[in-house]
């Protein structure tokens, strides 16, 4: 809609669909918008993107003198490049989940 997006309304949003994927038992348990922050930061550190672009991806930013006052590079195109990155990942997990249920 024309609202900004708040956390509040992504995590009712997660917590539904959690309860959806339990109920049709896609999902084991339930789970909480911090539970998938928390899976795609140890991935993507698998995936090998570095520690302070996590940060600037998934925080809420970051702290420090250097940080605050003397970085004042906006991080774009690392940000856009770990976008593709995930991606990829997500088209990979896709396939292998579409492989598992159709056996081909």
């Amino acid at each position: 809609g024309e609202a900004p997006l708040s956390q509040g309304t992504v995590s009712h949003e997660v917590h539904r669909i959690s309860k959806a994927m339990r109920e049709d038992r896609v999902a084991d348990e339930l789970f909480k918008f911090a539970d998938l922050r928390r899976t795609v930061e140890t991935h993507l550190v698998k995936l090998g993107v570095p520690k302070d672009v996590r940060a600037r991806l998934l925080s809420h930013g970051l702290g420090g003198m250097q940080d605050k006052h003397y970085d004042r590079h906006d991080y774009l195109p690392e940000l856009a490049s770990t976008m593709k990155i995930w991606h990829t990942f997500l088209q990979k997990v896709e396939a292998d989940a579409l492989q598992r249920s159709t056996g081909f």
